[in-house]
């Protein structure tokens, strides 16, 4: 939970040095020209450290953006309802509705995270993607991130982070029922799948068939856990005929 924030603030130390440096040179170089040599210096370094902490947060997001969502999850065991990820905290005690201290501020921290990361990662992404989409001096920071699609499907990134994301937090909420992960996981692969075929956003079309490739691979692979599920549940369930 803590990677990104040493990632951001790391970098914004590396810059701040960096940018001392560079003032100190130009003060200390008289010649003609030392300006636009400062504002290309300046460029470099805020479109090289952009790209490294743009490349970490794409990188960890998926484990540290379904963290949060742990908190929300819990589980009744008799009279007494558990937090889900970790059976030590007591989150109430029927038939009370009342919250315990514990879990009141695992919520209040929960919900922080949940703006912070599940939300924050993604938003920050789009905007320093439509940021240097304006400014084509920075259009190196975000490059690897939109290489692949065309000029009016920029973001298509952010939205691949989005479906990931929904699929990965799909067993908190429904943490013992197979087969409803299962189908909600289907929707989620089936809605995409609708509106990559739509949006067409990649640059070639081997990427597009390739994508779609994966998309129906994850489909049929859910879709035989469903079924060995059944499967296994109906052996379980015969009577022997005497």
């Amino acid at each position: 939970m803590t990677v990104p924030a040493v990632v951001v603030f790391s970098y914004g130390c590396w810059y701040a040095g960096k940018l001392v440096r560079l003032r100190r040179a130009r003060g200390k170089d008289r010649r003609s020209g030392a300006d636009q040599q400062y504002g290309r210096a300046l460029v470099e370094a805020r479109t090289y450290g952009c790209r490294c902490v743009l490349f970490l947060l794409t990188l960890v997001y998926i484990s540290i953006a379904s963290a949060p969502f742990e908190v929300f999850g819990t589980r009744q065991i008799v009279d007494t309802h558990y937090l889900q990820s970790d059976y030590d905290i007591v989150v109430r005690e029927e038939p009370s509705r009342e919250y315990s201290r514990t879990h009141k501020s695992m919520l209040g921290a929960g919900v922080f995270f949940l703006l912070l990361y599940p939300l924050g990662i993604p938003l920050l992404t789009f905007l320093l993607l439509r940021y240097c989409r304006a400014r084509p001096l920075y259009d190196e920071a975000v490059s690897f991130l939109n290489c692949g699609y065309t000029q009016r499907h920029y973001y298509w990134e952010v939205i691949e982070m989005v479906r990931n994301l929904l699929i990965s937090i799909v067993p908190t909420f429904f943490p013992r029922n197979a087969a409803l992960q299962s189908t909600v996981s289907q929707t989620i692969l089936i809605t995409y799948l609708v509106a990559l075929l739509v949006s067409q956003p990649y640059k070639k079309r081997c990427n597009l068939l390739l994508q779609c490739l994966q998309l129906v691979t994850l489909w049929t692979l859910l879709s035989g856990g469903v079924l060995m599920t059944y499967g296994d549940l109906g052996e379980r369930t015969k009577t022997p005929i005497s």
